[in-house]
């Protein structure tokens, strides 16, 4: 009950925060009732989580500090008051539409009632918001992508997880997942009736990637709220000519800057878009001053450490000289070694028109667009709405529904020639804005022809299958819920290797420091950890190559670290191809620098999304720093 109140708090603080900034901005009674509610909803979680980076940074990361935080974001709902949206008679297509709903919300509801399991989330959507709160105040983690980076989704979690612990954090996950949904159809609502407007938003929520991500810690579906805020407001910012637009578009895509790098794709595909009409000099002016704002503390954070905005991405540049968080080594191999994982095909203009269809019907494994896709709703829907566009142009190429279509392009664009991942779901803040345009024209087209009735087939097969791709991505936590299973079981089931994490937590107190590079278990461990290995960080040299002992024990002694954890076999004795980490703990093992304390057996599981994929046994080693029978200490004292 303490989890359900915590929610039903936060999303009042959300409410109220992005009420009283529409309020600010003389928009609010611009807005139809709908729109009111939900674009306030995702602006105010954009604002939530801009506030409490600065608590966060000054050291007051604390539950009566976070309590006063959403108490008064709350008052604000004080302004939709009268504002209460009025629900239209309900088609009888409307009713199959909310019950799938329904069944898709009793889905995703069914992951927030368990452990949380994805990956990204345990390694630190999750666990850097466990993290700061256990230090009472936002660290700098030296660690790129999963660490210094933009985290003011992340920031959201901090309240819930502070005053309603585990559960309402992952309630708060759910909440926020749907209410992208709920944003889509709003918008959608303004041009479509209301049982297309459901199937809009009911297609989106059951698309592959928004099932993988929307009910875990990651970001992409809660980003594209401020996507779609920023569409609608740059659209109505050039058709009414009013500043205040310019300014909502400019916090909205200054709050997806500072949740993910590629949010500065959006503000330049906003700003673009601000420069198209006469007043560009003063829209623009606003728009980019809006956008430092509500984006620049995750990018001056970076700098006052590190000295790179965007670390690493400018290091060779920004970088610090002293190699304290990285050094020039580790910024070439991870430009050597992630372009070459992360970037499938050439950035070419051959495969910047190819790319979203081979990522749709025959995508590399890169992609992840098996598993984490779009489904094929726009590629049924595109040749529709393309026609439908060209028949009403007047409205389809004119502002305001042109921006939804350019915002979309534009990013696109940016992130195809400059982004380093091609990972689809990566485009996924960006998709609900399109989907709505192509939505809207293919409705104008096939409404009153022949095709309609194929079209609506084919959108309803579409939901079906998506639907039953949904179902079977919940089994695992229908299961849990329905047997009785426990935590820890359950844990060990869905999550690579966790067998080690209760042996771990036994183990292991709070004067200890644990390094691994297991990067799923870092939300559960109950005592400080270094997570190292030769990509994400440069505390610890794990470069190919390196077999410095002495210079690896000296290293860990710099840091803290009391143990370690080994993988792969109990052989102390390190092996030629061995990865410089396994090579480095065997031979510290072997010197008598490192003396083993359990082993445990673990699972691996090759996909969390598809348990069919196949499975292995290993075996993960803890180990102790042994400094007085180390001889490569002895020689770094003397």
């Amino acid at each position: 009950m303490t989890a359900v109140l915590v929610v039903g708090l936060q999303a009042l603080c959300c409410l109220g925060l992005g009420a009283a900034l529409l309020r600010a901005l003389g928009v609010l009674e611009d807005l139809k009732p709908g729109q009111a509610w939900a674009v306030a909803f995702a602006l105010g979680s954009g604002l939530l989580g801009w506030l409490v980076f600065f608590p966060g940074v000054a050291g007051y990361l604390a539950p009566p500090v976070l309590a006063v935080l959403l108490a008064g974001g709350g008052a604000g709902v004080a302004f939709l008051r009268r504002r209460l949206p009025r629900p239209a008679a309900p088609e009888g297509m409307t009713w199959v539409l909310v019950a799938v709903a329904v069944a898709a919300a009793g889905l995703d509801l069914s992951e927030a009632l368990s452990p949380p399991g994805d990956t990204d989330s345990l390694a630190y959507h999750f666990a850097l918001p466990k993290m700061f709160l256990g230090q009472g105040r936002i660290e700098f983690v030296p660690r790129i992508i999963s660490g210094a980076s933009p985290l003011l989704v992340q920031m959201t979690y901090i309240p819930a997880l502070a005053l309603g612990g585990e559960r309402a954090m992952t309630l708060w996950t759910f909440i926020s997942g749907w209410a992208a949904g709920g944003l889509l159809y709003a918008l959608a609502r303004d041009r479509l009736g209301p049982a297309w407007s459901l199937a809009v938003a009911v297609v989106f929520l059951t698309l592959p990637a928004v099932v993988y991500g929307a009910g875990s810690g990651q970001n992409e579906v809660r980003t594209g709220m401020f996507v779609m805020v920023a569409a609608f407001a740059a659209g109505r910012a050039l058709e009414t000519r009013r500043v205040s637009y310019a300014v909502l578009a400019g916090l909205a895509a200054g709050f997806f800057v500072a949740s993910k790098y590629p949010g500065l794709f959006l503000a330049l595909a906003g700003g673009l878009i601000m420069l198209a009409r006469p007043g560009w000099l003063r829209r623009g002016a606003v728009y980019s001053a809006a956008v430092l704002a509500a984006g620049f503390q995750w990018y001056a954070w970076n700098a006052i450490h590190t000295g790179d905005l965007v670390f690493p991405m400018l290091f060779e540049w920004l970088g610090r000289p002293d190699g304290s968080y990285w050094t020039a080594e580790h910024q070439a191999a991870f430009r050597r070694t992630f372009a070459s994982v992360e970037l499938a095909v050439p950035q070419t203009l051959y495969w910047y028109v190819a790319y979203p269809f081979k990522a749709t019907f025959d995508g590399f494994p890169v992609f992840e667009s098996s598993i984490t896709g779009f489904g094929p709703y726009l590629a049924i829907a595109l040749p529709f709405a393309l026609a439908g566009a060209w028949r009403e142009r007047r409205e389809f190429l004119v502002w305001p529904m042109l921006s939804q279509l350019l915002v979309p392009l534009l990013y696109y664009t940016f992130w195809f020639s400059f982004a380093s991942s091609q990972r689809v779901r990566h485009l996924l803040p960006v998709l609900p804005p399109l989907l709505l345009w192509a939505s809207v024209a293919a409705n104008r087209f096939v409404r009153g022809r022949f095709v309609a009735r194929p079209f609506v087939a084919a959108v309803a097969v579409v939901i079906a299958i998506q639907l039953g791709g949904h179902l079977f991505f919940s089994l695992k936590f229908l299961k849990y819920l329905a047997s009785g299973e426990s935590r820890e079981a359950f844990l060990v089931r869905t999550v690579s290797g966790f067998a080690v994490v209760p042996t771990l937590n036994a183990r292991l107190t709070q004067n200890d420091r644990l390094m691994l590079s297991d990067r799923q278990y870092l939300y559960y461990l109950a005592f400080p950890y270094l997570l190292a290995n030769q990509h994400n960080q440069a505390q610890i040299n794990f470069l190919p190559g390196v077999r410095d002992v002495g210079a690896f024990m000296r290293q860990l002694g710099a840091q803290g670290i009391t143990h370690v954890l080994g993988f792969g076999d109990a052989s102390p004795a390190p092996k030629d191809d061995d990865p410089t980490i396994v090579w480095l703990v065997r031979a510290a093992w072997q010197d008598g620098c490192l003396e083993p304390l359990a082993s445990v057996p673990v699972t691996i599981y090759k996909s969390r999304t598809m348990p069919v994929a196949g499975q292995y046994r290993s075996l993960r080693i803890l180990l102790a720093v042994t400094e007085k029978t180390c001889p490569h200490l002895a020689v770094g004292k003397s």
